[in-house]
């Protein structure tokens, strides 16, 4: 497969819904099931949600992410937790 769910193909014509499932089609290979088309779906859905946001100046910086995380897993105690 020429671009997996980890590397979607995201270009500046992805406006157009039935242009972007053409293409997820014409990507995947002709024994994938309806589970990878509606992996890839999902995720370039999402994905060109999050450039939308991030256009509208609605994201995060990276710094600001990674001290999310880092307050989430702290709280959570995933961090400082030892393998049993």
């Amino acid at each position: 497969m020429a671009n997996s769910v980890f590397a979607p193909k995201i270009d500046g014509n992805d406006h157009n819904a039935k242009a972007i499932v053409r293409g997820i089609l014409n990507e995947l290979p002709d024994d994938c099931t309806l589970e990878d088309v509606m992996l890839e779906l999902y995720v370039r859905a999402n994905i060109l949600a999050s450039r939308k946001q991030i256009q509208e100046g609605k994201g995060l910086s990276l710094a600001e992410a990674r001290k999310e995380l880092n307050t989430w897993f702290r709280s959570r105690s995933l961090l400082n937790s030892s393998p049993s």
